[in-house]
């Protein structure tokens, strides 16, 4: 008998019986873009598809065109400058993870 403790029966399945570890991730391709086309979104200016950069919490615009936010800011002086803000979303730990879930290839 096997004295080694497990703290999961996933670890146990592993490690007695070589079973892959479990993953949160469908298998079903189609699925899979759809989950991945919800998870991201669309920018709010632009309108096309976000995009995750793996690794991080961040969730930006796809499209390298697009501007962002326009800003106006004035000046003590009375000039107009007019700034763009690219568009950012920070996301939460559990974003995080449920991205990294459905990006790492």
């Amino acid at each position: 008998m096997n004295n080694k403790r497990y703290h999961s029966f996933a670890e146990y399945a592993q490690g007695e019986y070589n079973a892959k570890p479990n993953t949160n991730r469908t298998n079903d391709k189609q699925k899979l873009a759809a989950q991945r086309a919800k998870f991201l979104g669309t920018c709010p200016y632009c309108k096309q598809p976000n995009k995750f950069i793996v690794g991080t919490n961040i969730i930006t615009c796809g499209n390298e065109k697009c501007e962002g936010k326009k800003v106006v800011i004035t000046r003590e002086d009375g000039t107009e400058y007019v700034k763009y803000i690219p568009y950012t979303k920070i996301l939460s730990e559990k974003g995080m993870e449920i991205g990294n879930t459905l990006f790492d290839d």
